[in-house]
């Protein structure tokens, strides 16, 4: 299974566990849930479920009618009511059980009670050491933390393990396409977020104008509507979030920049970021990566999202989004517009990229998290810090043209005046390469270093 070994070794630790073990999975929509524990228990004895939101008396039947095969031998007559009486039935019957519980937040219309329920029958089987195997899955992250995390759920403390399962990183896109260019399987995976669900509808040779169009665009694509369905499915009223994010990829930042476009709902737009953020996980609040007064900003986290947002929602008022999405591309998927999206995706694939070198020594320094910088008139978008003080900034770009020299004479002037030269590394990353200027500095000054694409690739997998 392409970039889900550890998660299966996981699985596979729990499923052969003497014990009583809860595992708490969650993860975005799309991102390979039911495809994992599916493929799991493809060839292993155990029960899959997956609830349906709102239908308390189909989930009973369904969720039986799979425990029944499980079971065999169960008289016709027996037919459970509720939750509790299917718990009662498994707690009575002395066989053991590996059970997946998928998109469990639609078990129960008042989920905490049917906790309270579940943790009376976890206890028990941890005192009597049953061998019950449980996997509680769901794709509202919020909700299904707060079940390992808040001391006031019932189920807190009874885990015996927890997974969020992310998207693949960009280095696993390789797998998927090993024989496409560093090139091509960053701009897929800027695309995609790594998202395997989306991931299926890329092809290797598609052009990022064309993976958009014939997906996303194209009135019968099937990423069409994707964007505004995750949206519509955890908010009732989406147009206050759809609003919210267009103007996140355009480029409104804080809170100051937002709240004049929300007129009489702006004391809601703390809600709708707390939603965006924490819900639904499609932004993310960052401070100044060094500290200092620099305002918080908000920004899309989400690359499926930033793509939408960037280049689709603004112009979906064109009649030809509707009409020729042939006229559509030709108007607002030019290379100029997507370059720009690749730009601010790009940044973000680079920090993944130095926190790998870091963590795995390939660096210098082992420094903390690596993030955008912005301090007065200077704005970076690489800078880190160690508390001895060894200082990293960086320069990353997705353009057509060689990074210059210009950058790098800023950094070390920003670094001179904070007192932070001596031990001030400075980092380039290009597409494009780099001029002969800032080449012929990098070889006179050793703390100066440029990586291209494919050391993106090939450093990070080379520290394995």
């Amino acid at each position: 299974m392409v970039g889900r070994k550890r998660e299966y070794e996981l699985l596979q630790r729990l499923y052969d566990s003497n014990k009583f073990e809860l595992l708490v999975m969650y993860g975005r929509r799309r991102v390979g849930k039911t495809y994992l524990v599916a493929n799991f228990l493809d060839s292993k004895e155990g029960v899959y479920f997956m609830a349906k939101e709102k239908d308390d008396i189909s989930n009973v039947k369904g969720l039986w009618k799979a425990l029944a095969n499980y079971y065999g031998n169960i008289p016709s007559f027996f037919s459970p009511s509720n939750l509790s009486e299917i718990l009662d039935f498994i707690d009575g019957n002395g066989r053991d059980l590996f059970l997946v519980l998928d998109e469990y937040q639609w078990f129960g219309e008042n989920l905490d009670n049917l906790n309270s329920i579940l943790q009376e029958y976890i206890d028990r089987w941890k005192r009597n050491n049953r061998r019950i195997r449980i996997v509680l899955c769901g794709s509202i992250i919020s909700m299904m933390k707060s079940l390992a995390e808040d001391k006031q759920s019932p189920l807190y403390g009874r885990q015996t393990a927890r997974l969020e399962l992310l998207p693949f990183s960009y280095l696993e896109i390789g797998e998927f396409f090993p024989e496409i260019s560093e090139k091509e399987k960053l701009e897929a995976y800027m695309m995609t977020g790594g998202v395997p669900y989306y991931l299926e509808f890329y092809s290797p040779g598609d052009t990022p104008a064309s993976y958009i169009k014939r997906n996303i665009v194209d009135t019968m694509g099937a990423l069409r509507e994707e964007m505004g369905t995750l949206v519509r499915e955890e908010v009732r009223k989406s147009g206050p979030y759809l609003r919210l994010l267009s103007l996140l990829a355009e480029g409104y930042t804080d809170f100051s920049e937002l709240a004049p476009h929300f007129e009489d709902k702006s004391s809601l737009l703390s809600s709708y970021l707390d939603i965006l953020e924490n819900k639904l996980c499609l932004i993310e609040k960052i401070e100044p990566a060094l500290g200092g007064k620099g305002k918080s900003h908000y920004r899309i986290r989400d690359y499926f999202c930033l793509l939408y947002f960037s280049l689709i929602y603004p112009n979906i008022s064109d009649p030809s989004y509707w009409i020729d999405s042939g006229i559509f591309a030709s108007r607002y998927l030019t290379e100029e517009r997507i370059s720009t999206f690749f730009g601010a995706a790009f940044e973000s694939v680079c920090h993944d990229f130095m926190d790998i070198c870091s963590v795995r020594g390939v660096l210098p320094f082992a420094y903390p998290h690596f993030q955008n910088h912005w301090e007065g008139d200077h704005e970076f978008d690489l800078a880190s810090l160690t508390k001895k003080g060894e200082l990293a900034l960086g320069e990353c770009k997705w353009t057509n043209k060689e990074l210059t020299a210009k950058k790098y004479f800023e950094m070390e002037q920003f670094a001179k005046d904070h007192n932070l030269a001596r031990y001030a590394y400075y980092y380039f990353i290009s597409k494009s390469g780099f001029s002969d200027r800032l080449t012929e500095l990098a070889k006179e000054n050793s703390n100066i270093i440029l990586f291209s694409l494919s050391d993106l690739f090939r450093l990070a997998q080379a520290s394995e």
